[in-house]
């Protein structure tokens, strides 16, 4: 695909050919450059705190559009592995973004680990399984990464996005709950 704006947008428009997280489908994904984007269905819209706002660019039909990413240097499965809640949640925006705000729902708590900078989520099995249930992605091999996440969070607005994404009414929301969430983890 070339770097057609429109063509970029319209191709993570489409709910056509989404995957699940789960290690059969990560498993698929053979390519070592690209973006990436993350999903999740309308029940993350039920079960957030804070709550999320459904109409805007991020939503996608029944889906609302959660996170924009690119790899440049390792297999894209690999930096799927850790957006799909399976190793710490500090590890991508995907699990901590989602952690946060279902914490209430799932009843899982943040917790800092050995380092200051790694975090988990505790217990770990109902984030891991929620992501399994109500979260898709899709990817893009191109050598263009960095040029279509840009387009793509300019034009679309994912709502765990913070690089470039300030326009998004639920930035600042989003922040403040990482924010929280990691302050009361360190406690």
């Amino acid at each position: 695909m070339s770097t057609n704006r429109k063509g970029i947008v319209d191709f993570f428009k489409q709910t056509e050919d989404f995957l699940r997280p789960t290690t059969e489908d990560r498993a698929r994904v053979v390519g070592t450059r690209g973006v990436y984007a993350w999903y999740s269905d309308l029940s993350l819209a039920m079960h957030a705190y804070p709550n999320i706002p459904t109409d805007g660019p991020w939503r996608i039909g029944n889906f609302l559009l959660l996170y924009i990413g690119i790899v440049t240097q390792r297999p894209i499965k690999n930096r799927l592995r850790y957006a799909s809640g399976r190793g710490r949640a500090d590890q991508h925006l995907v699990p901590m973004g989602l952690g946060c705000l279902l914490s209430n729902w799932l009843r899982i708590k943040l917790r800092q680990g050995k380092r200051p900078t790694y975090f988990s989520f505790v217990p770990r099995e109902p984030l891991q399984n929620w992501i399994a249930e109500h979260v898709y992605f899709k990817y893009l091999e191109t050598e263009e990464a960095r040029l279509m996440e840009l387009i793509l969070i300019s034009e679309l607005h994912p709502l765990l996005n913070l690089e470039f994404n300030e326009q998004n009414p639920f930035y600042t929301a989003i922040k403040n709950t990482l924010v929280l969430h990691k302050s009361q983890a360190k406690r």
